[in-house]
């Protein structure tokens, strides 16, 4: 069983508006799946081999005679270990200097998919617990310039990524295929994938803020970057088994994107109750990586790809601009209207499904007071997104060499499309009551709604709702107690549609009696209740007559949460669909903590917190490492535990 660390520790020391230096390190756990089971063996090294004696009758997780006895259990979590070190000086009353450096190590397990093929059916895969080792470096500076009516700056951005886990290894538990390449099933085959590949970020920026008269200023910000990549590829195959018509085009990627953003904003009252902004921003991004021709191998089992197969990588860019306004009136002594209006244009290239967005955003508002006692706030908001056009084919046309696909071949259902990239229509509102009946007593209650409309005759997501409702409340009788709690309730709503059809059969792609919908509908139930007592020491008469002048603070928070996912499926008259069962979860939290003031320099602090967790998962619960035929699982079953930890620090103020 793995054990994780946490810890923090932090150091601050300077002349108090002259220079500062801090320091800091933290080890910080995540969990991600415990009870795993695998047959492989090892890993530590990037390579998982399968057990001594293992077998393999046939092409499909039935044929592993000796699967259950082979099955070790295993976990996967990262430990994260963080060091942030700080240096800033006041040069002069006009200029300033910030540096700021961090480094991060992750280190553990994730799961991935080892997989072999891809097409005709003849996919298999397993998930292996794959091992963990990265760092990440990050350089920030900043020198600023301040004169009384203006600011001036620039500052630097560097991010160094680098792992140390290239790629990851495993033999392949399945019999061979008949459509895979000889001698690439078990026991001779293998499978490699490439990880997250090294990489690095650099920015400058300049900035600057200019005061126009008494009642207006200007921002300026503008930052160019590069990202770049030049990890070695990874061969196209691991198996030597597999013959090579033709090799890699290049060596390595050497991807090369460069990034320019530019925020201007104008701020300006130009009557006493009118304040008025407006801001523009352009971000572009331009990927100048080369494009070639890669003439694949299916995930290590299946023999070269013809020329008339190959794939062209697509080096995808984009320029979005944005121009806004909004204004804010004080009518009245306690109400105020606002309104806003944004524009937003969005730019692709021709790899893209489409290759201009235009998008409109209207907002008002009203805030303010209706009595000493109760407050108020309301807004609507509508945006409406367009396309130029829509073709879901472009993609697949732009990856493939001219002359080797026919106008109407796809891949994608051509009626398929991303919500991210097609119109929408949005509506959303929002209101806000707060009400102070009694000096003590403060109750607050609010509303929200969001409703986004797509597309209905296309497949993808159809239409989506949220709604949020919330209520809060606080009791203060004096000023060292304090008793505050809310509730909400959330509720997150969506529509699909989608057509069912395989891909050797493609007439069946435009079935409409294949047509599938998906209703889902997640709520999530928070329930809290803090009690915080401030002072205590002070408020015990015989502590006070012996005058002892020492502080005492004390509290207690509860949590409950609950979340429950539906998901009802109808189909067309050529398909059938059962319910899926729920998914639900469950937290229950509670944390007591003192803080005691020994003096004005020491100070202790303790806590005592205890969570309990369970999870309820179709997804997981029932289903074992063979469940699927073509899959080898981790078997894990939904997260169910009750963890207690308790704290004790001790601190120094010099």
């Amino acid at each position: 069983r793995a054990t994780w660390d946490s810890r923090r520790v932090s150091i601050e020391a300077g002349e108090q508006g002259r220079q500062a230096f801090r320091f800091s390190w933290r080890e910080l756990p995540h969990h991600r799946v415990e009870g795993g089971r695998s047959p492989f063996i090892g890993g530590n090294s990037g390579f998982f081999t399968l057990p001594p004696g293992w077998e393999a009758t046939g092409n499909t997780t039935a044929g592993m005679p000796k699967l259950q006895e082979s099955l070790a259990t295993f976990n996967t979590g990262t430990q994260r270990q963080r060091m942030d070190l700080g240096y800033w000086l006041a040069a002069s009353q006009r200029w300033s200097l910030d540096i700021n450096f961090r480094e991060e190590t992750r280190e553990g397990s994730s799961l991935v998919g080892a997989i072999f093929g891809y097409t005709g059916g003849n996919n298999r895969g397993a998930l292996l617990p794959s091992p963990v080792d990265q760092t990440t470096r990050i350089i920030d500076g900043e020198l600023e310039y301040s004169a009384d009516r203006y600011l001036l700056g620039m500052a630097y951005h560097g991010s160094f990524f680098e792992n140390h886990r290239s790629s990851v290894s495993w033999q392949n538990p399945f019999g061979q295929q008949p459509q895979w390449a000889e001698g690439t099933g078990f026991p001779d085959g293998l499978g490699r994938l490439g990880r997250a590949p090294d990489n690095e970020f650099h920015q400058l920026r300049g900035y600057g803020v200019w005061h126009i008269g008494e009642r207006s200023h200007f921002n300026a910000d503008l930052a160019v970057g590069r990202m770049q990549q030049d990890e070695a590829f990874l061969p196209f195959t691991v198996n030597q088994a597999i013959d090579l018509d033709t090799p890699l085009p290049r060596t390595s990627l050497d991807g090369k994107v460069d990034t320019t953003l530019v925020n201007l904003r104008y701020t300006t009252r130009p009557l006493n109750r009118l304040n008025l902004v407006f801001n523009a921003r352009h971000d572009d991004r331009d990927n100048g990586t080369a494009q070639d021709i890669y003439q694949l191998v299916g995930a290590d089992s299946e023999l070269q790809k013809s020329l008339q197969n190959a794939r062209i990588n697509l080096p995808y860019s984009y320029r979005k601009q944005e121009l806004s306004s909004n204004a804010t009136w004080r009518f009245a002594r306690r109400h105020r209207l606002t309104a806003g209006l944004e524009y937003a244009q969005e730019d692709r290239d021709n790899f893209a499904e489409t290759t201009s967005l235009d998008e409109w955003t209207g907002r008002i508002g009203l805030r303010g007071s209706l009595t000493q006692q109760l407050s108020y706030r309301l807004q609507v908001e509508q945006s409406e997104r367009n396309h130029d056009h829509y073709d879901g084919r472009a993609p697949y046309m732009a990856g493939r060499i001219p002359g080797s696909v026919d106008e109407d071949d796809f891949e994608n259902h051509p009626n398929l499309r991303k919500y991210n990239m097609t119109d929408r229509d949005r509506h959303q509102f929002h209101s806000q009551l707060n009400y102070q009946p009694l000096e003590v007593v403060s109750l607050g209650l609010a509303y929200r709604y969001s409703r986004d409309d797509y597309d209905d005759d296309r497949f993808g997501l159809n239409e989506a709702r949220i709604q949020t409702l919330s209520l809060d409340a606080g009791y203060y009788p004096n000023a060292h107690l304090s008793l505050t709690g809310f509730w909400s309730h959330d509720r997150y709503e969506a529509l699909q549609r989608g057509r069912d059809w395989p891909g050797f059969a493609p007439q069946q792609a435009f079935d409409p009696n294949r047509d599938w919908f998906a209703d889902h509908d997640d709520t999530v139930d928070t329930l809290s209740l803090t009690l915080q007592l401030t002072d205590i020491a002070r408020q015990i008469e015989m502590l006070t007559e012996a005058g002892i002048n020492r502080q005492l603070d004390m509290g207690l928070e509860l949590l409950h949460m609950r979340t429950r996912g539906e998901i009802d499926v109808t189909t067309g008259p050529a398909l059938s669909a059962e319910p899926f069962p729920d998914t639900i979860n469950r937290l229950n939290s509670a944390r007591l903590w003192a803080r005691y003031q020994f003096s004005e320099q020491w100070y202790g602090r303790f806590s005592v917190e205890n969570n309990r967790f369970d999870s309820r998962n179709y997804a997981l619960d029932g289903v074992g490492v063979d469940t699927l035929n073509n899959m080898l699982l981790s078997g894990h079953a939904s997260p169910d535990y009750s963890a207690t930890w308790v704290t004790l620090s001790v601190g120094h103020s010099f």
